[in-house]
């Protein structure tokens, strides 16, 4: 579970102290979201779950697409905190470049990362304007911090290209499990995503190189 130990998430009472029962009710729905979608999922379940009255979770929610949007938002939150810095990381590209396929298909193909997606493609036709920035801050936070290592491997010579946030979201593509997740396929082996890692640093290197850098010779 999540630490709420110093989360600025947490909302402070008139005291001072923080207001646990938000954070309390918010765990609950993200659980029952998840494991449900949202059309399965009752107030009452969550309450229930959380251990707070109806009465206490519509002081803090006006409704339950209310709740849904805070469970969503909150998620962006967590999002945003994850993404690695590559800023001033040294080490060979390609090596670099691997880490982050690594990172990108991990991410992807965990549990409760493929509940969320399936979540909101459920309620895509109820909610289209949250599904929608949803989708705009995952492209966002997921490649900008590609797309500033990107920059600094132009910057070094070791690419050509005038596009960063197009070349990081062509990496991320290549990098990634398509569908394979959402439709509860199995996701590679460790060897497999190792080896997936690898071609697209390679790939991605040598298609962007800047002619007679290390880059172009692989």
């Amino acid at each position: 579970g999540r630490s709420t130990r110093s989360d600025p998430r947490m909302r402070k009472t008139a005291h001072g102290a923080p207001d646990a029962r938000r954070e309390q009710i918010l765990e609950a729905a993200h659980r029952a979201l998840l494991a449900n979608g949202f059309a399965d999922t009752s107030i009452d379940a969550i309450a229930g779950a959380a251990k707070v009255s109806k009465q206490t979770l519509y002081a803090l929610f006006r409704d339950k697409s209310a709740l849904f949007t805070a469970v969503v938002e909150r998620e962006m939150e967590d999002f945003r905190r994850e993404v690695p810095d590559l800023v001033g990381d040294r080490r060979a590209p390609e090596d670099v470049l691997v880490d982050v396929a690594r990172w990108l298909y991990d991410h992807q193909v965990r549990p409760e990362n493929i509940a969320m997606m399936r979540t909101l493609v459920g309620a895509a036709a109820r909610f289209p304007d949250l599904v929608e920035a949803y989708h705009r801050f995952r492209v966002k936070a997921s490649l900008h911090w590609v797309a500033a290592y990107l920059r600094q491997l132009v910057e070094r010579g070791v690419l050509e290209f005038d596009d960063p946030e197009a070349a990081a979201n062509r990496f991320a593509l290549l990098a990634s499990d398509g569908p394979r997740s959402l439709m509860g396929l199995a996701p590679l082996t460790r060897a497999e995503r190792d080896r997936l890692a690898r071609i697209t640093a390679r790939l991605f290197l040598h298609g962007l190189a800047r002619p007679g850098s290390a880059a172009a010779r692989l």
